[in-house]
């Protein structure tokens, strides 16, 4: 369901290592005519921890490269239940952390993105950062993410029945992804308990009206904003989860993809020396 194919954009595979025996592939996208930008995305794609690959958000990456001039990096993480949480929430980490410390002369500023689960693994890698005194993430955008497991949202009940993720569907995900006995207070689950520390970076929120998981962005905008974080917000009220992998059905969803891009090209001039180029 992808939208019109996106011209000048290279791709090229990263094997990134993760221990002993063990590598995590990266598909890296960067504008044409914009090498060495100097600013990496590190993201992770939609799926509830259990399904999707590299493919998944191939053209919203894609796009995402041609319109902030950022390098951006998908991670094809584990997934469950082949390998539960914390596996592909960890690899994400990984990703992160290599571009941070090991590739810091080529990026120097690194931010974090994902959609849905993966918009999880972007907020939980900040929290992280926070917590342990690392280097956090410059900014983060966080695309109808999963935010909080610890109790029923409205919208829960409201869209119950919604396409493409309805309530039961969102369930069976989350009991694939975590173990039984998974702390569901953990940064790494429900990373909009720790507002606090998300506070600390740039932060895109976007939510679709049509979503079971609408009622966890617009709850935590409201805890961001409350410590003081200025918040880019974007609500579609008439799109459902997981649009931004269905640009090929309507000129709407395409139109949302590159609002989006637009607010992550913003966040990436905020952060970016003068002299980075970004897509107009």
């Amino acid at each position: 369901m992808s939208g019109r194919a996106l011209e000048g954009v290279l791709t090229r595979q990263i094997s990134v290592s993760a221990g002993i025996g063990r590598t995590i592939t990266v598909r890296a996208y960067e504008r044409a005519e914009a090498r060495n930008a100097g600013v990496a995305v590190v993201y992770a794609h939609f799926g509830g921890g259990v399904v999707g690959d590299l493919g998944t958000s191939d053209w919203f990456c894609r796009l995402l490269a041609l319109r902030t001039g950022a390098v951006i990096l998908s991670v094809d993480y584990r997934l469950a239940p082949e390998h539960p949480f914390p596996s592909g929430y960890e690899d994400y980490l990984a990703v992160y952390r290599w571009a941070r410390y090991e590739r810091r002369s080529d990026w120097p500023l690194v931010g974090v993105a994902g959609d849905s689960i993966g918009g999880c693994f972007a907020a939980a890698c900040t929290v992280e950062a926070v917590k342990a005194g690392d280097v956090a993430p410059d900014f983060q955008a966080l695309v109808y993410p999963v935010l909080d497991l610890t109790r029923p949202f409205p919208s829960q009940e409201l869209f119950a029945d919604a396409f493409p993720m309805s309530s039961n569907t969102a369930q069976w995900f989350m009991a694939q992804y975590l173990p039984a006995g998974t702390d569901l207070l953990d940064h790494r689950v429900s990373p909009g308990l720790y507002a606090a520390d998300a506070s600390r970076v740039q932060t895109l929120l976007v939510a679709a009206g049509h979503d079971v998981l609408v009622d966890q962005a617009v709850w935590f905008r409201d805890k961001l904003s409350q410590h003081g974080a200025a918040v880019d917000w974007l609500l579609f009220h008439d799109l459902c989860h997981g649009f931004t992998s269905m640009s090929g059905v309507s000129r709407r969803i395409e139109s949302a993809c590159e609002t989006i891009a637009s607010g992550i090209a913003a966040m990436v001039r905020r952060c970016a020396p003068a002299n980075f180029s970004v897509s107009p």
